[in-house]
């Protein structure tokens, strides 16, 4: 995967990150560097991107856990599981 663009946001926490292709899949070192980029900014934001529910729960799941064996996001909490977007109607963290 591609370097990202990363822009600090002009806020007290947060980051913008470009140049990310959720559907091509997070390798060791990409993952790495996102997770890093979460720790230091505490808040990242994908302007560029529309996830589809298995982007953004793979997305997570390399946040969380780095692992792709890790379990599901949403798992246990609803069928759909838990899908966050603000283009979509009724696509919150309580779907």
């Amino acid at each position: 995967m591609a370097e990202f663009v990363v822009q600090r946001l002009d806020a007290p926490y947060g980051a913008e990150v470009r140049d990310v292709d959720p559907g091509a899949g997070f390798d060791e070192r990409s993952a790495a560097s996102i997770r890093q980029l979460l720790y230091e900014h505490g808040l990242l934001l994908f302007p560029d991107v529309e996830f589809s529910m298995a982007e953004q729960q793979a997305t997570v799941e390399t946040l969380v856990s780095g692992s792709p064996s890790a379990p599901r996001v949403g798992e246990g909490s609803s069928p759909a599981g838990d899908y966050v977007s603000n283009r979509e109607p009724g696509a919150t963290s309580a779907t």
